[in-house]
């Protein structure tokens, strides 16, 4: 994202959000997928609608099925980045059960 946005709302920071969720094409990564997939199938659904992107990101599943993906940005520039290994889903919340995903996800 060239241009920074100033955030001064909480409108702003959800505007914010739909821009980047719509600059990564994230809602084509579960089109036309069966109910039972694999974590690779997933990540490189990621790669094909992103110039075949590297970027790490985290899937979380709650009890086997899937709950999430978390992306990562730049606070700074907004550029999208590997998620680290340290960035545990859901720490500090109510989904006390949601672990990364394993080999099979149920969706």
């Amino acid at each position: 994202m060239a241009d920074m946005k100033l955030i001064q709302t909480f409108y702003d920071y959800f505007i914010l959000g739909i821009e980047l969720y719509r600059e990564i094409s994230a809602d084509k990564w579960f089109e036309d997928l069966n109910m039972h997939v694999t974590k690779k199938e997933i990540i490189d659904r990621i790669k094909s609608y992103n110039k075949g992107t590297s970027k790490k990101v985290i899937i979380s599943c709650q009890h086997d099925m899937f709950h999430s993906i978390r992306v990562c940005f730049s606070k700074d520039t907004l550029e999208w980045i590997s998620c680290s290994d340290t960035e545990i889903p859901e720490v500090g919340t109510a989904h006390t059960d949601v672990r990364s995903c394993g080999e099979e996800i149920q969706l």
